[in-house]
């Protein structure tokens, strides 16, 4: 209703203003033609023209001054209300405040010194109620007492206006949190008022999730480190990031700034062992290019000239694109193991010998026997493992012999002679038999290796 009436006035003011413009330029029309009339020499048409021109001119001057200059009724209406107003800067608050919330931020603002404005994250922060009043000294009466000088510090500093940042600790009750506080202080040039304006974050998680990365990390590295294995961690570009002591020893490196370096670099710094650094660029190529992990023999020689057989596996790391990330190592020294295998292979070989073996524990169980062992008494493997060897016993001895046996066995480690066994099938035989007790370390008897080789009856009784 009040735009059809607003309407209507300026429509009616507009009609006035056209009526007398065209009023008065016909008047000024009327003045002309009198006056030509009184002039002779002046032609009517020019006077007409001139009247009409100024009646133009009158008519865009007008219009300039009284329409133009005023608002149109769609610009009036474009302008927002303050209700309007109010209601979106209320609805921008409210984001902010959630904002602040989900990162767990609060803000502040503080003149001279005290604070004078804070949102309500504030108080979710520092675990004070809504509501509760927040000054500079019930800021420092949180804090933990460790840190309060630090905070004095950095405001004393920040009066020649340089921004500070701190993670502070703050006590709720009997838990401690952590807090990172942000200001930025400045001076307003027309009351000379110092401002601050800061925020302060809970960062309690973010530093509990770092004390937890940080024991990991201990843990593993001392893990590692309590390794017999040499372990070694190289970047992409198969540069020596991390070793454990195992390592150090095996490649002496104490005295030597290998941390960063390649092996072509590390084999020019030391060159007693080029050969196993280059053997290492190699491996380290192949395992790059295989793309899985893979596993080689190394020997790694002294300068004592002791040779050293490691099992090396190598793990390779890559980036989401595709990039080398890091190199994994891990070596074993498997010289012991090497060469007690190879003495196991000997060892069997001679067991598959033709004389007839037999291997107890220590408690004279039969763990093993061989072929010829079989083919001597007929008892099979399956029948005479977890036997005793009196399992041959074929009662031409008496207990004293046994007795004397096992006396000398036990003080001398080993004992030789004939004796006569029964088979299987009950057939008794001469044979000479010798037993080894077989110690691991500084361990007590741990097996007893027995031989039995059949002689001829001719040979007589047993001794």
């Amino acid at each position: 209703m009040q735009r059809r009436l607003r309407s209507l006035i300026e429509i009616f003011a507009k009609l006035a203003s056209s009526l007398w413009v065209l009023a008065l330029g016909m008047l000024l029309t009327l003045a002309l033609a009198r006056w030509h009339w009184q002039r002779a020499d002046t032609p009517m048409a020019v006077n007409i023209a001139i009247g009409l021109l100024f009646l133009l001119l009158l008519a865009v001057w007008l219009q300039r001054r009284f329409w133009v200059s005023q608002p149109t009724p769609a610009s009036t209406d474009a302008m927002p209300s303050l209700a309007e107003r109010t209601a979106e800067l209320e609805a921008r608050e409210a984001v902010l405040a959630r904002a602040q919330s989900l990162a767990k931020i609060g803000s502040y603002v503080a003149i001279d010194g005290e604070i004078a404005y804070f949102s309500a994250e504030i108080c979710h922060v520092l675990g004070i109620a809504e509501g509760t009043a927040l000054s500079r000294q019930a800021l420092m009466h949180l804090l933990d007492p460790a840190d309060r000088e630090r905070l004095r510090a950095a405001e004393r500093a920040s009066y020649e206006g340089s921004p500070y940042e701190l993670e502070l600790r703050i006590v709720v009750g009997t838990e401690t949190r952590w807090i990172r506080l942000l200001a930025a202080p400045a001076v307003d040039a027309k009351t000379g008022q110092r401002r601050v304006v800061g925020c302060i974050q809970d960062i309690s998680a973010e530093r509990l999730t770092e004390k937890h990365l940080r024991e990991t990390n201990a843990r593993l590295e001392a893990l590692i480190e309590a390794l017999p294995q040499a372990v070694f961690f190289k970047d992409g570009d198969s540069r020596w990031l991390v070793t454990n002591a195992a390592a150090k020893q095996m490649f002496q490196l104490h005295d030597v700034d290998w941390q960063g370096k390649t092996d072509r670099e590390l084999a020019v710094l030391q060159p007693n062992f080029r050969d196993i650094h280059e053997a290492c660029l190699l491996d380290d190529n192949k395992t790059w290019h295989a793309a899985t992990s893979l596993l080689f023999d190394e020997f790694l020689v002294h300068g004592n000239g002791q040779a050293r057989q490691f099992e090396v596996r190598k793990v390779p790391l890559f980036e989401t694109d595709g990039r080398r990330k890091a190199l994994v190592v891990v070596a074993t020294d498997v010289t012991e193991r090497k060469r007690a295998e190879a003495e196991l292979l000997i060892a069997a070989a001679l067991f598959e010998s033709q004389e007839a073996m037999l291997v107890t524990n220590a408690d004279r169980l039969i763990l093993r026997v061989n072929k010829a062992f079989t083919q001597l008494t007929g008892y099979s493997a399956e029948e005479a493992v977890g036997q005793l060897p009196s399992l041959l016993k074929s009662g031409c001895q008496d207990d004293a012999f046994y007795a004397a046996l096992w006396q000398r066995l036990l003080a001398t480690g080993n004992w030789r002679g004939q004796i006569r066994d029964r088979r299987k099938n009950g057939e008794i035989f001469t044979a000479w038999l010798s037993i080894s007790a077989v110690a691991w370390g500084e361990c007590e008897t741990a097996n007893y290796v027995a031989t039995l080789t059949e002689l001829q009856p001719a040979l007589g009784n047993p001794q």
